[in-house]
């Protein structure tokens, strides 16, 4: 696999397409499929394809660009890569900011559509959904479309009022990570909130964890030296431990909210 990973960095990384660099570059890995002909490999890989590419926010390599590249076979290794390790190894070769990764089996009479997509530099999964369509040849393309605009936001999951996601000019002005962060907020819970409402709530919170952070940090920068010389001249007195330990342990929750909640949005100027 790690010699797959190298090629396939070398290869995509000559070859980045003009106006295509501008935009997030996002893999369609090799789907798996179960109790499927193998002959649909092609075909589903192919419609998740071009229905991502149809959303026109993603430079999208599919299966069909790897196979030209490297040959069917190798690329034929990479499916059932579909979990966060796996995605960020070859993301990061590829200079690929998105992976999208899934599975389709056939239950009955239904298909079952399973697709995720993962940020590979942040090593996380944005998204996943789970579609059901009836197993019709004729309804491939619009099921496979439905369950992408669902990864993506567009649509509200099977038995969910639609959420709506509204056009704002603050959009071209926040990074496409930030977008791709207020579509999976606004698609999870359903709530119709505004661009401009979500940054200024993201950013007012990264506000007030910076400034808990930097309480914390002071106590706990003032705690250390006052826990030394304390434990030097009164070995008995716990207080300056219980200090330090509390100030150590807000600190760290504080990092912790913060690497988790991933900051603040930077708008751009106009």
């Amino acid at each position: 696999m790690q010699s797959i990973v190298v090629i396939l960095g070398v290869l995509l990384g000559a070859g980045a397409a003009d106006a295509e660099v501008a935009k997030p570059k996002l893999v369609v890995m090799p789907l798996q499929l179960s109790s499927l002909p193998d002959g649909l490999h092609a075909v589903f890989g192919e419609l998740v394809t071009e229905a991502i590419r149809g959303l026109g926010e993603h430079q999208v390599l599919g299966k069909s660009d790897l196979d030209a590249l490297l040959g069917a076979q190798n690329a034929a290794t990479s499916a059932g890569c579909d979990d966060v390790a796996c995605a960020a190894e070859i993301g990061g070769a590829l200079g690929a900011e998105f992976l999208v990764a899934g599975r389709i089996a056939k239950l009955g009479n239904n298909l079952v559509i399973v697709l995720k997509l993962i940020n590979a530099q942040e090593r996380r999964v944005l998204n996943s959904v789970k579609h059901k369509a009836s197993d019709s040849p004729d309804g491939y393309d619009r099921a496979l479309g439905e369950a992408v605009q669902t990864l993506f936001g567009r649509r509200a999951p099977d038995g969910a009022q639609p959420a709506s996601v509204p056009d704002d000019p603050l959009r071209a002005r926040i990074k496409h990570r930030d977008w791709a962060r207020y579509q999976y907020y606004v698609s999870t819970t359903g709530r119709d909130v505004t661009l401009s409402d979500w940054v200024r709530a993201k950013n007012h919170e990264s506000t007030v964890l910076l400034v808990g952070e930097l309480v914390a940090g002071t106590i706990f920068a003032l705690a250390v030296p006052l826990f030394i010389l304390e434990r030097q001249n009164h070995p008995d007195d716990k207080k300056p431990s219980v200090v330090l330990a509390i100030s150590t342990v807000a600190l760290g929750t504080l990092l912790g909210i913060d690497f988790v909640n991933v900051g603040g949005v930077e708008v751009a100027d106009e």
